[in-house]
């Protein structure tokens, strides 16, 4: 189940983002990124240092690992699929973690030969939270991993709430990303159209969240501990997902495991990464996605609540290469349902 990671190039570093108070803040333009070495803190906490042509199979023997940026950040990595180059990095949903790619069967990862990274975002799982709502700063955590694994060019897919980071990732380093794969993504916030097809009480509860942070920070940590500590999660989600079409709940009861270890591991540092993940995503993009290269595939449910096609459509407004893949009548997970769309996702990261 080993990826082959034998070659690191010397990799970029990427300018943190400042500290200071929120809200959001913006890193340098990638222009100003200089060159450097990056390092690898892998499972038994030692640090090596990685440069040009250095041997990383050893220190990926592990699936999961923590790369360590320039500035000290720690960042969760899990790498899952065929004995190749990694060619595909996985920008989970919304509360989420690296664990999420185990709706990818293995055995599918190998007949498409894609070795697949995904990354924890700040406060989830192995990464450490932020002190920003920048969504530039995950794209560096994300740009961080990938070069310090010598990913020189690969296709990335956002998963949900990972859409829009996916987006920010292929707008900042256009030249590296061979395509852009959108699962159920979500679409703008900062709209006064944003909510406009979403449930009534799922749009209102964003309006809360939005209109005060600190609150919805408190009770974010209620659920999610609530949540971590449920006598049977995958009860939990398929009451969350009740609503959804018959397949659509199959998919969830089939995945328990990985449901379940993704949700413990989304909650691991409480509610901070849940919380930071939907405040960094309600600030306007900072980016344009007619900056985008790559073609955005859009696997998407026509009847999705959660991220309704309409504001994500609106949202991809003025990219040059949009392909839809619209599943009638399919709610957020549709995408997911079938080993023949699962596949196609996966074809789609495949083509250069």
């Amino acid at each position: 189940m080993g990826c082959d990671l034998t070659g690191v190039a010397q990799t970029d570093t990427l300018a943190h983002a400042p500290t200071g108070n929120l809200p959001r803040t913006r890193v340098p333009s990638p222009a100003n990124w200089g060159r450097t070495e990056a390092h690898l803190r892998v499972d038994n906490h030692s640090t090596v240092q990685l440069g040009e042509q250095k041997m990383a199979r050893e220190l990926m023997r592990e699936p999961d690992q923590i790369v360590t940026t320039a500035e000290g950040r720690r960042v969760g990595v899990r790498r899952y699929g065929a004995d190749t180059e990694p060619s595909l990095l996985y920008l989970h949903g919304c509360p989420g973690s690296r664990a999420e790619v185990r709706l990818y069967e293995l055995d599918l990862l190998q007949e498409h030969g894609i070795c697949l990274i995904a990354v924890d975002r700040a406060g989830y799982g192995l990464t450490d939270p932020a002190n920003d709502w920048d969504v530039l700063a995950r794209v560096h955590d994300a740009l961080a991993v990938t070069d310090a694994l010598g990913m020189s060019t690969f296709a990335v897919q956002g998963t949900s709430a990972g859409g829009p980071y996916a987006l920010a990732l292929a707008a900042t380093v256009p030249d590296r990303v061979r395509a852009v794969i959108l699962a159920g993504g979500q679409g703008r916030l900062d709209t006064d159209w944003a909510f406009d097809d979403m449930p009534p009480e799922f749009a209102e509860g964003w309006r809360e969240e939005l209109r005060d942070p600190e609150e919805s920070r408190g009770r974010f940590e209620t659920e999610m501990l609530a949540f971590r500590n449920a006598p049977d999660i995958l009860g939990a989600w398929l009451d969350m997902t009740s609503h959804m079409p018959e397949d659509e709940r199959a998919l969830v009861a089939s995945r328990g495991d990985a449901l379940t270890e993704d949700t413990l591991e989304a909650t691991k540092q409480g509610g901070v990464g849940y919380w930071l993940d939907g405040q960094t995503r309600a600030r306007p993009w900072p980016f344009a996605v007619d900056e985008i290269q790559a073609p955005i595939h859009v696997f998407h449910g026509d009847h999705d609540g959660w991220n309704p096609l309409t504001a994500l459509r609106r949202s991809l407004e003025g990219a040059a290469r949009v392909h839809e893949h619209i599943y009638a009548g399919g709610d957020h997970l549709s995408p997911w349902t079938t080993r023949q769309r699962r596949s196609a996702m996966l074809g789609a990261a495949a083509i250069s």
